[in-house]
């Protein structure tokens, strides 16, 4: 019995750790490439999250794609057509950020 108490605790002790790594300040970054596609960039006290869930929305709230981002805390949409602006929204373990973005069709104005 000592055993399993012993071992219940080191699950315990390990999920609140894991739930610790991300409990920090989460950032949100995003650009765009004139209007083809945006970047998202996710991090926790300044280090990139691997694994975010990253929305893309219509202005009204349709969710137009979804994506995991990678090592680096990036999430890329490419090929965003047909619309002039997206809400972009981050989420990992209970933080959430979004970001309205602005898709610019005409750099050279």
């Amino acid at each position: 019995m000592k055993n399993f108490k012993n071992f219940f605790s080191a699950i315990a002790l390990s999920a609140f750790a894991a739930a610790s790594a991300h409990a920090g300040s989460m950032s949100l970054y995003t650009t765009t490439n004139d209007f083809n596609g945006v970047t998202a960039r996710v991090y926790m006290d300044g280090q990139p999250v691997d694994g975010a869930n990253i929305q893309m929305l219509t202005n009204g709230g349709t969710l137009k794609s979804e994506k995991m981002t990678d090592n680096n805390g990036r999430a890329d949409f490419n090929f965003v057509g047909g619309i002039s602006s997206v809400v972009i929204k981050a989420s990992i373990a209970g933080a959430e950020k979004t970001q309205w973005v602005k898709l610019d069709r005409d750099n050279n104005k």
